[in-house]
């Protein structure tokens, strides 16, 4: 998450370079590019992890995250070629994003909704940690240093990748079952199985047949849930203030007068908040009140600071209070997104929990792409990102009233099953 969240930062300092040379909404797609399809994926990478473990899928799609940001750095002299190089980058996200939550919940089965908002505070650690260092690389290398240097240090990825693995709980109980049966019986058919070499090639076959139309079957039956249908709604819809806040604050800052440092600063002093959002969405499932009324609490939060702080202009003026908006932004953005994790543990039963958050992530892609081109595509006509800002709150205060509607429907659904 610290690489993940690092990557939009970085995008956020190269924006106004890359913007300069294609649009502002060709850069916003291209810079979101990589973390979108990271999301978009997900019901992909749900279905490989029937058939790949946990730290094949995470090597593999750490390798993937660092070659794309170097091969950008060194050969993406057209857009095309920059494009191209972005979906490595965001195929090794996907192959990162899903084991890890997964496998999370593999091990904390009882404390998963508390303990998962916990382990992605480094997401705003690298809000914290990626703009300095990354300003100070655009300064001193330009776009393409830039981009070659986060690569490598998104190589770091892979020795994560292989510390994922199941909890050994579930290993051994995979094992009972393996030696269920006796030493004459596995006799059997063991040498069955060698006289019938090309039968046992179909019967694989079949079974990755039937893995797959399992996990098809369960996505159909998702969406044909009303109460998925609309967590699905605003859990995707709060990306689009989500990540066109963590893209674009940058850029933002610099418009109404602030210089590139300042920016900066105000974007780690969102990181830091962000971390305390993390805590806070924690603590959020230990309170008495339905962790779905406190969340739809934090977006109307943010919607309301949103919408004041771009139509007080004396807002604009003041660096102290850019810091005090960024950093209560951050912590809400951040306490809504540790919480859907969390949140999906109430929608859906165990058995589809994975299914499920692949479908979530790839709505997550949808609108991650969106967050990038509106606002690009609202620069490009007003010459400015204030109206942006103003569409995050709005998005924001409705996403807070479908959550009430969500939670008036689980109350009843409740009621009538008991």
């Amino acid at each position: 998450m610290f690489f993940l969240t690092g990557s939009v930062k970085t995008g956020g300092i190269l924006f106004n370079s890359i913007s300069g040379e294609t649009s502002g909404t060709l850069a916003g797609f291209i810079l979101l590019l990589p973390y979108a399809l990271g999301r978009l994926c997900g019901p992909i990478s749900s279905i490989l992890l029937n058939f790949f473990s946990y730290r094949v899928l995470g090597t593999f799609g750490g390798f993937l995250v660092g070659l794309g940001y170097i091969l950008i750095g060194l050969f993406a002299n057209t857009t095309v070629l920059l494009i191209v190089f972005s979906l490595i980058s965001g195929i090794g996200f996907a192959c990162l994003l899903l084991p890890v939550a997964v496998c999370m919940k593999d091990h904390f089965r009882e404390d998963f909704a508390s303990v998962m908002p916990l382990s992605m505070m480094g997401s705003f650690a690298g809000m914290i940690a990626v703009p300095p260092f990354m300003e100070l690389c655009h300064v001193a290398y330009g776009d393409d240093g830039t981009f070659i240097l986060f690569g490598a240090l998104c190589l770091h990825l892979i020795p994560c990748g292989l510390l994922l693995r199941k909890p050994r709980f579930i290993v051994s109980a995979n094992n009972d079952k393996l030696n269920e049966s006796d030493d004459e019986h596995e006799t059997i058919e063991l040498l069955h199985n060698l006289d019938n070499g090309d039968e046992n090639n179909q019967n694989v076959d079949t079974r990755w047949m039937q893995r797959l139309k399992t996990g098809i079957k369960k996505y159909y039956l998702l969406l044909i849930s009303p109460v998925f249908v609309l967590f699905f709604i605003v859990s995707n819809t709060r990306k689009l203030p989500a990540d066109g806040w963590t893209l674009f604050l940058i850029p933002h800052t610099i418009e109404i007068g602030f210089t590139s440092s300042e920016a900066a600063q105000t974007a780690s002093i969102g990181g830091l908040a962000g971390m305390f959002g993390r805590v806070i969405a924690s603590l959020s499932f230990k309170c008495q009140i339905s962790p779905i009324l406190v969340i739809t609490f934090y977006y109307f939060i943010n919607g309301v600071v949103f919408i004041i702080k771009e139509v007080f202009s004396s807002f604009q003026g003041s660096l102290a209070l850019q810091f005090i908006t960024s950093a209560i932004n951050a912590c809400f953005l951040s306490a809504q997104s540790g919480m859907i994790a969390g949140l999906l543990t109430y929608i859906v039963e165990p058995d589809n929990y994975k299914d499920a958050f692949g479908l979530l992530d790839f709505g997550n892609g949808i609108l991650a792409l969106m967050a990038g081109i509106t606002p690009g595509y609202i620069l490009d006509h007003t010459g400015h990102l204030n109206r942006a800002f103003i569409l995050f709150g709005v998005i924001s205060i409705l996403n807070g009233t479908l959550m009430v509607v969500l939670w008036t429907l689980l109350h009843f659904k409740r009621k009538r099953s008991n």
